[in-house]
Order: structure tokens, then C-alpha cells, then sequence
């Protein structure tokens, strides 16, 4: 079955235009006034860099319609045809927005999120706005998160008696500790694959999660956080060490 491409067009502050693809299962049509059946996974690319692109995920396509996904690939604007009429990165505060905007055009109600590098952070915006419209896991690799955009009021100004190295360790921890918080809050179930590619940035943000998940005596169980090699692969595809999953990784 082919990708079926769509372009939304739609505006915040400036003009946007999403480029999508999507598979849908046949169970899964488009009736106005309604969501569409079945679950949907979106995929998003990662954005560190100019060079992302929604078919870093095209391997995962079969795969995960064989196992009775819907699949939508979305690019974010600069990437692929996708664009808005600002400069820069000004997107960036609204790619929660853009993402939950994009599957509404398309007819669906909750979606799975499958995300790469730091488009984790549209996930947690996500959670943030529009935590009804996220299904229970959601799946990423080498997740990483610019902690100081995300919460740019935890800073110099906090009124906090440290100084240097301890400053600065009091800001990241504060920082990801709020971070927990709001995937506590919502119960996130999410699975984070930590590979040979993984970048500094990326790891540090595993030591981080990992140490707030066993400092923290109201994390809810749903936050389940396991790193996956490829030799994990075939074991977590049976589900021996995660309990919510459902995706099928592809080598």
C-alpha cells in the first residue's frame, strides 16, 4: 500500500504548510464529523540538525501497518517541503501545537508519538497542552531536550543561595525535575532506544531521566524508561523487559 501524501495549510502568527504521508488501515477512513478508527502512530524526525527528514522512519512503515497501525509521517517546517513564513526557529514554541493541529486535519483523535533526537520536546509539549490526544506509549530514540529553552524561568534570576558548579547543578536538576513532574502528572508510558548514534547531548538526558526516575517516590509506574540495543531487539519485540509497548523495531 502506497504513502498518500497531504498538505495542510493553516496559521499561527505566520503561515504554515505541513507536508504529511500517511498509511491508513482500511478500517480507518475519513468521515466528517468523526476520528478516524484504529490506532495511529506519527513519526517525527529529528531537528538538531538541517538535515532531517520524515523518511528517517520509512523503514518503520510496513512494519508498523503490518501490525495494525495507521502511520502518519509529518515534517516540521524547514524540512523536506514544509515550511512557515517566519525566520528561524520560532516554530519551535508551537510544535506541540503543529503536530496536534495536523492529525486533527486528518481526522484523528489520539495518536501514539514515535520521535527522534529533540523532537522529544514537541512530545512533552504535547503532554503540556494536549494531553487528552496522546495515547497511553509512545516510543523514542536518542531523545534529548534543550532543558533551558523548555523552562527558561528556572535561571540566574531564581533566588537561590549557590554559586558556580552548584548553581549549575541546581538549575539542571530543578529543571528536569519539573520535567518529570509533567509526564508524572499525565502518566506517560514512553520506551527511550539509546543507539551507537546516540549524541552527548542525548546520553547525559538518559543519566538525567534514570536519576529522576529512582530519586522520585511519587513517579507513577507508567513512566517506564528502558534502553534498547540491537541486540535487545528480539526481546523486546516479545515483551520480556517492556511492559507497554507496540512498536515493532526495524533493524
Amino acid at each position: 500500500k502506497e504513502l498518500e501524501e497531504v498538505v495542510i495549510s493553516f496559521m499561527i502568527r505566520e503561515n504554515y504548510e505541513i507536508v504529511t504521508r500517511a498509511v491508513w488501515q482500511p478500517d480507518a477512513k475519513h468521515r466528517a464529523g468523526c476520528h478516524r478508527a484504529g490506532h495511529t502512530a506519527v513519526l517525527l524526525h529529528a531537528t538538531e540538525t538541517s538535515h532531517g527528514s520524515a523518511w528517517t522512519w520509512s523503514k518503520l512503515v510496513k512494519p508498523l501497518y503490518n501490525v495494525g497501525f495507521s502511520v502518519v509521517l509529518m515534517e516540521f517546517p524547514g524540512y523536506g517541503n514544509s515550511f512557515c513564513e517566519g525566520q528561524g526557529d520560532g516554530w519551535r514554541r508551537h510544535d506541540g501545537y503543529i503536530v496536534a493541529h495536523v492529525m486533527s486535519e486528518l481526522g484523528v483523535g489520539k495518536f501514539h508519538v514515535v520521535a527522534c533526537g529533540q523532537s522529544f520536546e514537541a512530545f512533552v509539549h504535547l503532554v503540556q497542552s494536549n494531553p487528552n490526544r496522546l495515547e497511553q506509549s509512545h516510543v523514542f530514540l536518542n531523545p534529548n531536550v534543550d532543558l533551558g529553552k523548555m523552562f527558561p524561568e528556572v535561571s540566574v534570576k531564581t533566588a537561590v543561595r549557590l554559586e558556580g558548579e552548584q548553581w549549575r547543578n541546581w538549575v539542571r536538576e530543578e529543571r528536569l525535575n519539573r520535567l518529570g513532574r509533567i509526564l508524572v502528572e499525565h502518566r506517560v508510558g514512553f520506551m527511550s532506544i539509546f543507539d551507537e548514534a546516540a549524541s552527548p547531548a542525548s546520553l547525559q538526558f538518559r543519566e538525567d531521566i534514570h536519576a529522576f526516575r529512582s530519586n522520585s517516590h511519587s513517579l507513577h509506574e507508567n513512566l517506564i524508561i528502558e534502553d534498547a540495543t540491537k541486540e535487545d531487539v528480539c526481546e523486546v519485540q516479545m515483551g520480556v523487559r517492556v511492559k507497554t509497548r507496540f512498536l515493532v523495531l526495524s533493524k
